[in-house]
């Protein structure tokens, strides 16, 4: 069971609705009405792909009965969903071991993509991702191509980057291609904006009202999100 997705939540109130939606997204998904200190046990009969934890109270419990399950299941990617804003709490539960954390109720679509994200991010490369915006009908004869490319692979790999500044990525392509973080910022800035371009953002668009991106962080977030949606549906 590899793939499995279990999630426990003591109160069912958000696990349940979350275990519908991956269902429906096609993952295969486990719920358990309990806190994280009983699962120990249920995962190592299972050994799931993931776990999500729903955190009400007690991080500071919750970041180290975390941090134990890692040491124990090292392949399994744990993912904790804490009520309110990034508190310290969940900062602590983030920093125990999570390779993704979200604040709950969850209200929109990236945080579904985003688990998506963190399950397949061993399974994808830079070249998976330049096929994709290829058949997307990107072009492939400029360096932004593959610096656009290049982004989507590392945020797939850390799914934090979207959520904070793009500084960082950009860093992290320069260092690929040995080159610095201004012209990549400069190079995925201009080949977003070529005219033939048009028609390709409008077929990533998942998700989003709009079929332009008013800025590279938006533009590498929404090929993420459609380059996620292809992997899940095979398309």
């Amino acid at each position: 069971m590899k793939d499995t997705v279990m999630i426990f939540d003591e109160t069912s109130v958000v696990g349940r609705v979350m275990a519908q939606e991956l269902v429906q997204r096609g993952l295969p998904v486990m719920y358990f009405r309990e806190r994280i200190g009983g699962a120990a046990e249920k995962i190592a009969e299972v050994s799931p792909k993931a776990v999500i934890v729903i955190v009400y109270s007690g991080a500071e419990t919750a970041a180290a009965a975390l941090a134990a399950l890692k040491r124990r299941f090292p392949e399994v990617r744990f993912i904790t969903g804490v009520f309110g804003s990034l508190d310290p709490g969940h900062i602590r539960a983030l920093s125990a071991a999570a390779s993704y954390c979200f604040s709950v109720p969850v209200e929109n679509e990236t945080v579904y993509n985003n688990i998506i994200r963190v399950l397949i991010r061993e399974d994808v490369s830079s070249a998976d991702a330049e096929d994709f915006l290829y058949r997307c009908g990107f072009t492939d004869k400029v360096k932004g191509f593959r610096y656009l490319a290049s982004a989507m692979d590392i945020c797939i790999s850390d799914v934090q980057l979207l959520s904070g500044g793009i500084t960082q990525v950009y860093r992290r392509v320069a260092e690929r291609f040995r080159t610095k973080a201004v012209s990549v910022e400069r190079d995925v800035r201009s080949f977003i904006c070529m005219p033939q371009q048009s028609g390709a953002v409008a077929r990533i668009r998942y998700g989003r009202a709009k079929s332009s991106a008013s800025s590279n962080k938006e533009m590498i977030a929404m090929a993420c999100d459609a380059f996620v949606v292809s992997l899940r549906t095979g398309s």
